[in-house]
């Protein structure tokens, strides 16, 4: 059958009625629609050419969300966290490789910051041109001292002894203050099972993720001495609603900490300051849902709003807190992995989210440590996305 016009070609199309125009430019229609686009630069000029209900209607839908920039960045090996750098970019401690890289705003390397540093894990910095590295195989967090401004050189750690004959290529014996955490769970006889595995600074307080299949716990100390002052947290075993298990990740603000409880798939938030757990975000159980998660390995707050990667999720999830941190959450986007694979540390710095993520692997030969017997070991290879606020 064959449709018939039923009005005069070149005649003008009937208004329909002030009532229906109105309904069809609500923001519930109209962000209905436009929540469907992907948050991508063409999509952002396309619809920002429409009219200016259309235009209003996007701002509101890219409120808070972010679009790719660049995939693929750098090549790492076992790094699973990047932390901001002051006026912009980041820094990633490479584990497998010795050494930090830092990057522009725009993901550009910067350059290598102090090499022959054994297993670097994380890092965290103080506003004084100090930092809080730790040296994960070694079970040690140092605070060393660092150049104030990253100007067109890149800047350099300043080992106190790295020209002093003998202890060159080894950064942790002359620091300005370190914490061993075998010593420091000794007594516990937990030293062979918790291992420091991210840390964050918030004013006066240095915490430090100590994580175990078994058993973990935020470690508070004193950010300038390095004193150590308590833990929360405890692990899976005890049963209880603030029991950790293989966390992976950390961040803090003001008197706030939040854990990717990776392992429990949740995210908890603890007043560090009051020793208590706040809440938790997700049901304890892997999904692919908004606001549940699939072994969190990243998170990151800023502005009531939180940042969350998944390991074996491949995705990143921003959230929004309705109502302060005891509010209902929203879940405002989920961004799949850029190349497929999974995720671990994020960052934010400026109007720049970088998050840590997978790039394969590879089987490389090296020499074994008995004699006359050599093979092969796999090496997890891991790089940077950068991704930026949409416009």
């Amino acid at each position: 059958m064959v449709a018939t016009r039923t009005r005069p070609w070149g005649a003008a199309a009937p208004v329909p009625p002030a009532s229906v125009r109105r309904a069809i430019q609500s923001d519930d229609v109209l962000l209905c629609v436009v929540s469907q686009l992907d948050v991508r630069e063409g999509c952002i000029r396309s619809v920002a050419s429409v009219n200016k209900a259309w235009r209003n209607a996007w701002r509101r839908r890219c409120s808070g969300r972010c679009r790719l920039l660049r995939a693929g960045i750098g090549e790492f090996q076992y790094a699973k966290q990047v932390s901001a750098l002051p006026g912009g970019g980041a820094i990633v401690p490479d584990y497998g490789h010795f050494r930090l890289e830092a990057y522009s705003p725009d993901g550009d390397s910067q350059g290598i910051y102090c090499e022959n540093f054994e297993t670097p894990g994380a890092i965290a910095l103080l506003g004084d041109g100090t930092a809080w590295m730790l040296a994960r195989d070694r079970a040690r967090v140092c605070r060393v001292r660092w150049q104030d401004e990253i100007g067109a050189e890149p800047a350099q750690f300043r080992w106190p002894h790295l020209n002093q004959g003998g202890d060159f290529g080894d950064p942790y014996r002359r620091t300005l203050q370190h914490v061993d955490f075998g010593a420091l769970f000794a007594s516990e006889e937990l030293s062979g099972y918790l291992h420091p595995y991210d840390l964050a600074v918030s004013g006066d307080r240095l915490l430090v993720l100590c994580s175990g299949f078994t058993c973990a716990r935020i470690c508070v100390f004193d950010s300038q001495t390095g004193a150590f002052l308590y833990h929360i947290g405890r692990g899976r075993s005890a049963g209880e609603a603030d029991a950790l298990s293989n966390p992976k990740a950390l961040t803090a603000h003001q008197d706030l900490c939040f854990v990717a409880d990776t392992y429990n798939h949740v995210i908890k938030i603890f007043n560090f300051r009051q020793r208590v757990l706040v809440r938790t975000i997700g049901s304890a159980a892997a999904s692919d849902l908004p606001c549940e998660f699939d072994e969190p390995a990243g998170v990151a707050f800023r502005d009531g709003r939180l940042y969350v990667s998944e390991w074996d999720g491949q995705r990143i999830q921003i959230l929004r807190f309705a109502n302060g941190i005891h509010g209902a959450v929203e879940c405002l986007q989920i961004i799949p992995s850029p190349n497929g694979l999974e995720l671990a540390g994020l960052c934010l710095s400026g109007d720049r989210l970088w998050c840590m993520g997978g790039n394969g692997g590879s089987v490389r030969w090296v020499p074994s440590l008995v004699a006359g017997v050599n093979g092969t070991v796999w090496t997890s290879n891991s790089c940077i996305h950068l991704f930026t606020a949409c416009a």
